[in-house]
């Protein structure tokens, strides 16, 4: 019980216990304090890179985050990500109940009105990994349109580095690799509704995704989101509810070698992964 409060309640708790307590300050004041608190329930657990770590059994996914923006609107945060596999299957995989915990900091830096450059270190802990593997990322995102445009893209690009610990694919090369994203956002906000569509490719060298002489081409996935407001109160926050749909392709015959291996011999290249989540901000 020990760890699982260490690693999860205890960080979740202390960022909204610190994001309350600077929910009266204002920009004029210095550095805002703010935080959020995600709930996601789907069918499976699909990881950004491509390993399909479940799909049996309800994955539930928390993020709690802390950040701290300047005046300047550098942003500093820290956070925890969560996966639980409450229903995990114990002869198909390796998972158990809480799943992974990736704890993670971040700093954001805007270089114009629409580029940003972050720079993040996560740590993944999970059942799947022998070993903590220790990365770090740098996201360049770019907001196109002007302010209160209905319509944008919203495109960006990451570069991810993992300098130690087990694959993050589960075969490739432990330590000393990377992969890169590249993806963009397309958003169409309505008056109470907003539609989005996450996009992305990765690209890495062969030895990232495992020993099978693949491509450098790992995934290709698109999705659609819909989220609405939830009118609670200026007092309960800012709160949101979403439904979204992932499609995955795997394209790399690393990724669909072990998706087999840890769900039951499944080795379709393609996945859907489907929930519904509520978030709240203060």
């Amino acid at each position: 019980m020990r760890p699982f409060f260490g690693r999860i309640l205890a960080p979740s708790i202390l960022a909204l216990m610190l994001a309350n307590s600077a929910h009266a300050q204002t920009a004029s004041d210095g550095p805002v304090l703010s935080g959020a608190f995600d709930t996601w329930v789907g069918n499976a657990y699909v990881t950004p890179h491509g390993l399909v770590a479940t799909t049996r059994g309800a994955s539930i996914q928390t993020t709690a985050s802390a950040t701290m923006t300047m005046p300047s609107g550098v942003a500093m945060t820290a956070g925890v990500w969560t996966d639980f596999n409450p229903g995990y299957d114990a002869i198909g995989n390796a998972t158990r109940t809480v799943n992974e915990t990736d704890p993670f900091v971040a700093v954001t830096v805007p270089v114009t009105k629409r580029l940003s450059l972050t720079g993040k270190y996560v740590a993944f802990v999970g059942n799947n990994l022998p070993r903590t593997a220790n990365n770090v990322a740098l996201v360049a995102s770019y907001a196109d349109g002007k302010s209160g445009q209905v319509f944008t893209i919203n495109p960006y690009a990451v570069f991810f580095y993992e300098f130690d610990g087990s694959s993050v694919i589960g075969v490739g090369k432990p330590g000393n690799t990377w992969d890169v994203w590249l993806g963009a956002t397309p958003t169409l906000k309505l008056k109470k509704l907003t539609l989005s569509a996450p996009s992305w490719i990765t690209l890495a060298p062969k030895s990232f995704f495992g020993r099978i002489d693949d491509s450098n081409l790992g995934l290709v996935t698109t999705g659609l989101k819909a989220a609405t407001p939830l009118d609670l109160g200026v007092r309960a926050g800012k709160w949101t509810l979403y439904a979204n749909a992932q499609y995955y392709h795997l394209a790399n015959d690393n990724l669909v070698a072990v998706k087999s291996a840890i769900n039951r011999g499944d080795h379709a290249r393609d996945q859907v992964q489907f929930g519904i989540g509520v978030s709240v901000g203060f």
